[in-house]
């Protein structure tokens, strides 16, 4: 179903948006047991009524709907499934699965997450399953109620990081999750995730109720968002109740996860039909059920991993132990294979390896370091950018930049996170009661164990002029410690600093330079260039949208507009920058032509 609904079928609301109807429940009033579902349009049979309890009355379609209520929407969503089947949106963060649960009713919700993980363990173990429980982090209380910082800095940076699907368990509703706002309308605009779009199941009270024009929800909104949010949502569009809700949250994993006998995972559109029918068909809450819709396309299948990788050998023994000690180096072979375990020969691509402690340990052995280790007393070397690697230490950047950090070291870099104190840590201003571990976002280079790039998404700065620590350490126990100074302009102003042209003087061609704080957006350029009586002598006009604050794409060849070469001399330019929504900047500056 493309396009968003409305409980008004008349048109009677100003600005209404019924543009695919929904099916509304009879009762209208009862907070509990009204509903809005897209179940009514997979109900094929003629006998089939959605009104009755009856186990007979079964999806024989799953439906999925696209809450869009402008073309802007729709494009947005359509870009996203596009970008979602693209090989730049591979990566390790498509075998991760987070579950949130909130704190509050007797651990009922962390114990609904628990059940979760156990199914997930159980049917899909290939998932390496991520945890953020209320109850594990500290809550802090203000005059604005009680909160949890660092579950919604948990939250943001596992967004960033990627996870293939979100699963949350508590209270809930369409501007907020918990009573603590871990997670609200401010949080979801600074997500920067393309490529790393996850599914959100919420079991939660009413996350998207797309069919109340007069509410614009989290839940819409994080699947709305350009290039940004999630592919698609399990959610709610009512009030619902929690035992309820863990019995079709549990019965959607069991069935999502688990292939078809044909040996292919179920699309969005067969999970949902396969989850709810399951419900249906096993438990008599049919009305909570109907509340659960799937917003996305329903024709999609999440990225789940199509091969396998096996282990063939470590440093060349094929039957010996997979324990590894600490300053050792390994040589670890394998081969990648279809799920059929048929070798996969012609396979090209890139593995990423991941070292997991025991499940559980009882008696703990201390295996000390190997006997070859390398002596080594300097620290890893560390290169620090924000937004892209052409920042320059000084530069200003937009509100919540993204940190780059490149190290080296030739022992390799220290990311297990087992040694007090030798995180890799970044301190925003010298602030040491704030800062921010960098283990989990660390990713080694192709075939290298010594050196690596962290991408980290930090959060939002005021205006003015910032320092950044950025403290490292390998394998042996060096350390170094980074400065990174930058200065912040409020994403509502748009600056643009550092104008220049390089080479100056030249004599082929130059390129023009310049730093501004909007980075991600489409920016228009015009340049004139003019003699120094003021005379145009070429005018460019040009596009340009940079993933961080530098540009340094647009050049000239010293011809005019005709095509003509123009003379040696001293000329003056102007660079006039436009945003989107009509914010401009100008700089004049010269330069030389031999």
């Amino acid at each position: 179903l493309f396009g968003d609904a409305s409980y008004d079928y008349v048109g009677h609301l100003k600005n209404n948006t019924n543009l695919v109807p929904c099916y509304k429940s009879p009762s209208s009033l009862d907070p509990l047991g009204t509903y809005t579902s897209d179940d009514f349009f997979g109900m094929l049979n003629d006998n089939d009524n959605i009104n009755s309890s009856a186990a007979a009355n079964l999806l024989d379609i799953g439906i999925g709907r696209i809450p869009a209520k402008n073309v802007t929407d729709a494009k947005n969503v359509v870009d996203k499934i596009i970008a979602y089947t693209q090989k730049e949106s591979l990566g390790p963060w498509r075998n991760d699965l987070t579950f949130v649960a909130d704190d509050e009713d007797a651990n009922l919700h962390l114990n609904d997450a628990e059940t979760m993980s156990a199914t997930v363990s159980s049917v899909y173990p290939l998932g390496n399953e991520q945890k953020i429980y209320l109850d594990a982090y500290k809550q802090q209380s203000g005059s604005g109620g009680s909160s949890y910082p660092d579950v919604n800095a948990a939250i943001n940076n596992k967004i960033f990081s990627g996870t293939l699907i979100w699963n949350y368990s508590g209270h809930g509703g369409p501007t907020r999750l918990a009573e603590e706002a871990i997670l609200d309308p401010d949080m979801v605009k600074t997500w920067i995730n393309p490529n790393k779009l996850p599914l959100f199941i919420t079991a939660t009270c009413d996350f998207a109720p797309y069919d109340n024009p007069f509410i614009n929800s989290i839940g819409e909104d994080i699947l709305l968002r350009e290039k940004n949010g999630a592919i698609g949502l399990m959610t709610t569009t009512r009030v619902v109740f929690a035992f309820s809700n863990r019995i079709m949250n549990n019965n959607y994993f069991n069935l999502a996860l688990q292939k078809k006998p044909n040996g292919k995972y179920r699309s969005l559109g067969e999970a949902v039909q396969a989850g709810k029918n399951y419900t249906y068909s096993t438990f008599s809450d049919v009305i909570n059920n109907r509340k659960f819709t799937l917003l996305g396309d329903p024709s999609l299948t999440l990225g789940f991993p199509n091969l396998n990788v096996n282990t063939v050998s470590i440093n060349d023994n094929v039957n010996g132990a997979d324990t590894l000690k600490a300053l050792n180096k390994y040589v670890v072979k394998g081969r990648v294979t279809d799920a059929s375990g048929v070798l996969m020969a012609d396979f090209n691509g890139t593995v990423y390896a991941t070292i997991f402690d025991k499940s559980q340990v009882i008696n703990i052995i201390i295996g000390g370091a190997g006997n070859n280790s390398v002596e080594d007393k300097d620290g890893p070397i560390i290169k620090a950018y924000l937004n892209d690697e052409k920042f320059v230490n000084g530069s200003i950047t937009n509100a919540n930049p993204i940190l780059i950090v490149k190290l080296s070291d030739s022992s390799g870099i220290n990311t297990v996170g087992t040694g007090i104190g030798h995180d890799i840590i970044a301190t925003i201003d010298n602030n040491t009661n704030t800062f921010y571990n960098l283990n989990d976002f660390y990713e080694a280079e192709v075939d290298s164990y010594q050196k690596g790039t962290i991408r980290f998404q930090l959060p939002q700065l005021e205006e003015g002029v910032h320092t950044l620590t950025i403290k490292a350490w390998d394998v042996a126990n060096n350390s170094t410690t980074y400065l990174l100074t930058f200065r912040v302009v409020k994403s509502g102003d748009l600056e643009i600093t550092h104008v220049l042209n390089y080479p100056n003087p030249f004599t082929t061609h130059t390129q023009f330079w310049f730093e501004h704080n909007r980075p991600g957006e489409n920016l228009q350029v015009n340049i004139r260039i003019m003699t120094i009586t003021g005379k145009v002598v070429k005018s460019i006009h040009q596009t340009i949208n940079t993933t961080g604050n530098r540009s340094t794409e647009i050049e000239w060849d010293g011809k005019d507009d005709f095509g003509d070469k123009t003379g040696r001399g001293v000329y003056f330019y102007s660079i006039e920058v436009t945003t989107p929504d009509g914010k401009k900047a100008r700089k004049l500056e010269k330069l030389v032509l031999l």
